[in-house]
């Protein structure tokens, strides 16, 4: 039983979304390191404090999402923890809540730059689940921002380390996640289309339709293919990004092939629900790139 309540707990936290969300604050962190000409590795433990912060709000986050997409997914994802029964609500809504309580505890000691950030994240990973999700693109918007906002606090701890300014060029990689999200999103809306419409939540999938909507997130993925190049045209990144990233564009751009041949609504739904997954990956490989590079560069 306790063995069952446990992996209930581990489904709903995403252990390798919280994997991916803590190298994203490594890659800002490098990010903003390369941009101020240091090539080191650190040894700073608040490093490792803002990992944690940052797993235990995701954490809190995917936790206090599925405790107000109960309806929802009992509909489209009824083998999640609790539409199935194997945790119940008031057990998910408290560990939501102790370990929001808990990233912001560790964020007291690194500064008001930092915990404000950390409050403000807080707040809008919560009020997204409560009602921010229901307005569609907004909560589309959200969702992105809060991702990119992985890689944008380990940019912002190193300028507080150094007590410098953010560097702008630090910021590129922040942007890319936060399209590559934003549109990824907007295909997560499509997968979950009837689940969203009975609880009449205004999607894109919702209000233009599942096949609308798969092309318009094609839109919005071409601009990161756009975007994915101009971390080599500063000479901030070189060759381990390249690959990495061409790695990236080449998975984002099968997903648009993808989405853009849905024709009927299950068909958009069936394409959506595996193209998400390609899109997961490749924003796996665009972290990595950013991560990588400067490892590589310290290396040689």
């Amino acid at each position: 039983m306790m063995l069952e309540k446990l992996g209930a707990i581990l489904e709903l936290t995403r252990p390798h979304n919280l994997i991916v969300a803590m190298l994203g604050v490594l890659a800002g962190y490098f990010a903003a390191s390369t941009a101020y000409g240091e090539n080191e590795l650190s040894t700073d433990p608040g490093l490792a404090t803002v990992m944690l912060i940052v797993a235990l709000i995701a954490a809190a986050g995917y936790i206090i999402n599925d405790y107000y997409d109960l309806e929802s997914d009992s509909i489209s994802k009824p083998w999640r923890p609790l539409p199935s029964g194997r945790i119940s609500l008031k057990e998910a809504r408290t560990l939501a809540y102790a370990f929001f309580a808990g990233g912001v505890a560790s964020a007291l000691g690194l500064g008001l730059l930092i915990l404000a950030f950390v409050l403000v994240n807080a707040c809008l990973v919560h009020e997204y689940s409560r009602w921010i999700k229901r307005s569609g693109l907004l909560g589309n918007m959200v969702v992105a921002l809060n991702s990119s906002a992985t890689i944008l606090i380990g940019s912002l701890y190193k300028a507080v380390e150094e007590a410098a300014p953010l560097p702008l060029a630090s910021l590129i990689p922040a942007i890319i996640a936060y399209s590559l999200v934003f549109g990824r999103e907007i295909v997560k809306g499509v997968e979950d289309y009837h689940g969203d419409k009975k609880q009449c939540y205004m999607t894109l999938a919702v209000t233009r339709g599942p096949v609308r909507a798969s092309k318009l997130a094609s839109i919005v993925l071409s601009a990161t293919i756009l975007l994915a190049p101009i971390p080599l045209l500063y000479g901030q990144y070189g060759v381990v990004y390249l690959v990495l990233s061409s790695t990236t564009i080449a998975l984002i751009v099968h997903a648009i092939y993808m989405l853009t041949r849905a024709s009927t609504v299950e068909e958009a739904i069936e394409i959506a629900r595996r193209t998400r997954s390609t899109l997961k990956v490749a924003f796996l490989t665009g972290v990595m790139g950013f991560l990588l590079d400067p490892l590589y560069s310290i290396a040689i």
